[in-house]
């Protein structure tokens, strides 16, 4: 239906003295207050079923779906994660090098051993 022109009164037909001579007729159309009550009806209906599927569709949304504070608890949890393990990166990087740097050092004593060859 519709949107109402006016509230007031009924349908009006009368000719204009200007369109007489042409046989136009013009039409003005107004509701009634029982139509516009209807139509207020109808469109109250129309919004509660809308209403009505979004909240379907609310229900529809997976478990998954987190609060911001969540999201940022997770991420300090796996900053600070990432931290720990940055630091325990570092000292396997570092017991590595000392590793490699003892491979070296016996390999070049046993490289040089019982000789006058040295190594830098």
């Amino acid at each position: 239906m519709a949107p109402p022109r006016s509230v007031s009164g009924s349908v009006d037909v009368s000719e204009s003295s200007e369109t007489s001579a042409t046989s136009n007729v013009v039409i003005r159309t107004a509701m009634t207050e029982e139509q516009l009550n209807e139509f207020i009806l109808s469109c109250s209906k129309g919004v509660g079923t809308l209403v009505h599927t979004i909240e379907e569709e609310i229900e529809k949304l997976p478990e998954g779906v987190q609060s911001q504070d969540e999201i940022e608890s997770q991420i300090r949890y796996l900053e600070e994660e990432n931290e720990a393990a940055a630091a325990e990166l570092k000292q396997l990087v570092a017991a590595v090098r000392s590793v490699r740097e003892a491979l070296r050092t016996a390999y070049r004593e046993a490289a040089t051993d019982g000789t006058r060859i040295t190594i830098d």
